[in-house]
């Protein structure tokens, strides 16, 4: 998957995700999560806060920069940096 190979890999990336708790799951796996967090397509990333609210969603290929532009959202003042990040594959 180009998101594993370039974008996730990358430093900027890899800085601004360490604010959150990543978690990688596997949609044809996961089915009631992916129920529940509406993931229709791969790759899916969502932002939730510890009761599993979602802060922020993108679906699809997201270059470095508008990734890193996503993360810094979801983390924005307000919700205290505690979100989880989630990543949703059908890949195993």
């Amino acid at each position: 998957m180009e998101m594993d190979r370039s974008v996730l890999r990358s430093e900027p990336v890899k800085k601004a995700i360490e604010r959150f708790v990543p978690v990688r799951l596997n949609g044809n796996r996961e089915v009631d999560l992916s129920l529940r967090y509406r993931i229709l397509s791969s790759p899916t990333f969502l932002v939730l806060t510890p009761q599993g609210d979602v802060l922020a969603r993108r679906e699809g290929f997201v270059p470095v920069e508008e990734f890193v532009s996503f993360l810094r959202g979801a983390a924005a003042p307000g919700d205290g940096g505690s979100g989880s990040a989630a990543s949703s594959s059908a890949v195993p």
